[in-house]
């Protein structure tokens, strides 16, 4: 994987993403200050199953594919977020994520999370339950 700097990550381009919806400008601004981007090659893992969470993903352009016990369970493409839910709860990857195509993402890391809490807990919050909404929707499509 390749880094950019942190500036490549405004605010229009987190406006985008359901993971911030609910943000509005000054919260998102707050959050692109703690946001980069990431660039990964067709075949790239961007993490491993079983592996500490470091930073979650919002996939931008291209395709990753979540892989667990070595089977496909499905891909993910563009507003999508991945990681997302070890990184809020503080728990081992679930799954493996490997890029399908060349692929843009929006990462945070779980240090910069952590600090986004102690200075904007609304907005992880804000976080937390988006992503709870959406492994909920996601155990009631896979009953």
């Amino acid at each position: 994987m390749t880094d950019a700097t942190r500036p490549t990550v405004d605010v229009d381009r987190l406006m985008a993403i359901e993971l911030f919806a609910e943000l509005d400008h000054h919260d998102l601004a707050q959050v692109a200050r703690w946001a980069r981007e990431v660039r990964a090659e067709r075949g790239a893992v961007l993490f491993e199953q079983g592996g500490l969470p470091f930073e979650l993903f919002v996939i931008e352009d291209g395709e990753v594919e979540i892989v667990r016990d070595g089977e496909v369970l499905g891909t993910v493409g563009p507003g999508e977020p991945v990681g997302e839910m070890s990184v809020l709860r503080g728990e081992r990857r679930m799954a493996s994520v490997r890029a399908v195509t060349p692929v843009t993402a929006i990462a945070l890391s779980a240090e910069d999370l952590q600090e986004m809490s102690a200075e904007m807990p609304e907005v992880v919050r804000s976080m937390r339950r988006i992503t709870e909404e959406r492994a909920a929707r996601n155990a009631t499509r896979e009953r």
